[in-house]
């Protein structure tokens, strides 16, 4: 039985091969920087749909009607960024869940500080300020197990849906020609029409509340751009940090491309998320006709 292109590079990278640990190295920095470009891809599409969105409903029905969603949504976006900045060990200078205050647009909002320049606190403004993205994808989970039974959702997940896609791309010889991530982009697509059919054959009378209060998190899981200004001045420690995991997998022969199941997962998340967007503006518009609003 011939071994796996995996275990190949991992072999040959610990047995001192030059060429392979380069050109293992060279696949770890590729599978990272896709990972990368995924996510700041997804933060920048997904900021400027919850900015067009947000501004959409408040030219329709006026500022307060964003309270609809944001007595929700803004809680969620605001203890992410808390839970975040407790983990990296911050000093919590001031956070309020939801304070909605019309003249500064502000509905929330956590002040935080590094209290040592250390690494792990510097790195940790990246995190936080992406944190709502996760913590947002976290309760878009949760909702997704009550809307779809966790039997389904294996399966959909599992061998005939989303890993099985994201597998291929993940394989070092593979993701050196990059058929795998080509053959990723053109199944996304599929798995993001399946994901409405299941939700949809397991409807419940719960289905009109599950939709709400999956939109009211998606209208508000978006990084703001404060929060993106102050990840900026932990993304250098991030890529630098990155650039070590890189280098010593490779120097001890670990591939790194099992990273890039997470782009089919910010793909999904990025789809899901601007569907809810959608729904969002569209039920903002029919309140707008009924009210003859314009």
């Amino acid at each position: 039985m011939r071994p796996a292109p995996t275990e190949n590079f991992a072999a040959a990278a610990r047995a001192g091969t030059i060429g392979a640990v380069t050109r293992l190295l060279v696949l770890n920095l590729t599978a990272l920087a896709c990972v990368v470009a995924a996510l700041l891809v997804a933060v920048a599409l997904l900021h400027l749909v919850e900015r067009a969105v947000g501004r959409f409903v408040a030219h329709r029905l006026g500022w307060r009607a964003v309270l609809v969603t944001g007595w929700i949504g803004v809680p969620v976006h605001e203890l992410s960024h808390l839970v975040a900045a407790v983990v990296f060990r911050h000093r919590i200078v001031g956070w309020s869940l939801f304070d909605p205050d019309p003249t500064t647009g502000t509905l929330g909002y956590v002040r935080h500080a590094h209290t040592r320049p250390g690494v792990w606190q510097l790195a940790g403004y990246f995190f936080i300020g992406i944190a709502p993205l996760v913590g947002g994808a976290v309760v878009l989970a949760l909702l997704l197990v009550w809307m779809v039974p966790p039997v389904t959702l294996r399966a959909w997940l599992g061998q005939g849906g989303l890993l099985a896609a994201a597998a291929p791309a993940a394989d070092p010889a593979v993701l050196a020609t990059g058929a795998g991530l080509a053959g990723l982009a053109r199944r996304l697509p599929d798995l993001g029409w399946t994901l409405p059919a299941e939700v949809w054959r397991a409807r419940t009378w719960w289905l009109p509340l599950q939709l709400y209060l999956c939109a009211a998190v998606a209208a508000h899981l978006a990084p703001s751009a404060r929060d993106l200004a102050g990840g900026l001045r932990g993304a250098l420690v991030v890529i630098a940090l990155l650039g070590a995991a890189a280098t010593i997998g490779a120097a001890t022969g670990t591939s790194l491309a099992g990273t890039l199941l997470a782009v089919p997962v910010t793909a999904l998340l990025v789809v899901l998320t601007v569907a809810l967007q959608l729904l969002h503006a569209l039920g903002a518009a029919a309140v707008a006709a009924l009210l003859g609003r314009r």
